[in-house]
């Protein structure tokens, strides 16, 4: 029999990753509709990522998915067609190369649910190659990124950021009626030898716009490729290359080989 918690009681469970709870879900039915996105331009959806979907917490949803050349383009088809869905009441982005824990979703609306201020949600998730940077930004500008050092915070964390890698989003409906069109766009730099990814330029509008943006450091994705290295940069936080190497070699037997074969010996 599912057991019936107190709101804090939820908290409190929700917070232990990587174990499933059964639970009474209807304190969350507060009317939520949330299309859970899955852009890609190659035709392709990891079954890791499938499955960690499939044993999500998630009230009323339903899924979308959008293939195209561009990153940028499938996002906001994406979007449209979310919002011709009047009862939408979130965008819920998970890239088909990410692997999410089961309690994100009920996470970041509790979040949300508490704090009527916040826009959008994001967990954290790294880069898949040496150094394994944290793709969320607690300040960025036009000349620097200052990048979200998970183990400067506490597991459980909620922290505001300027922006954030858009591999595990969730996204109030009423953010896409304050910001720009196009809602994800690529920007090309110097002279079209550099650019800002979809994702950047989105917080870029919603910097302007006055929205607020956190992520839950408890809240914790693979990025598939990366392998059982992502706990270990959390708990060490920012990585030089050198440190990052070593601990590569420290590590071996931690890490996803199929995705970092050319870090091994033969």
């Amino acid at each position: 029999m599912p057991h019936n918690y107190e709101k804090d009681d939820i908290k409190e469970k929700l917070s232990i990753r990587d174990q499933y709870d059964l639970y009474d879900d209807s304190h969350m039915d507060k009317g939520y509709k949330v299309a859970i996105c899955l852009p890609t331009y190659d035709m392709k959806v990891n079954i890791r990522t499938m499955i960690s979907l499939a044993t999500m917490w998630k009230p009323n949803h339903y899924y979308k998915y959008k293939y195209g050349p561009t990153i940028d383009v499938n996002r906001n088809v994406l979007v449209q067609e979310a919002l011709l869905d009047e009862g939408t009441t979130h965008i819920l982005f998970v890239d088909t190369d990410m692997i999410i824990p089961h309690n994100l979703l009920g996470r970041f609306l509790l979040h949300m649910e508490d704090d009527k201020t916040i826009d959008v949600m994001s967990g954290i998730y790294f880069q898949r190659d040496i150094p394994f940077r944290s793709t969320q930004f607690l300040e960025w500008g036009d000349e620097f990124f200052k990048r979200l050092r998970a183990a400067d915070y506490p597991e459980g964390a909620l922290v505001d950021i300027d922006a954030a890698g858009a591999g595990a989003l969730l996204i109030k409906r009423d953010v896409f009626d304050k910001i720009k069109q196009p809602h994800f766009e690529f920007l090309l730099l110097n002279y079209g030898c550099q650019y800002l990814g979809e994702d950047i330029t989105f917080f870029k509008k919603m910097k302007e716009a006055g929205l607020r943006t956190c992520v839950d450091t408890s809240i914790i994705c693979q990025h598939i490729g990366a392998g059982l290295i992502v706990p270990l940069v959390f708990e060490r936080g920012f990585l030089e290359l050198g440190e990052a190497t070593k601990m590569m070699g420290e590590n071996k037997d931690l890490i996803n080989k199929e995705g970092n074969k050319r870090w091994y010996e033969a």
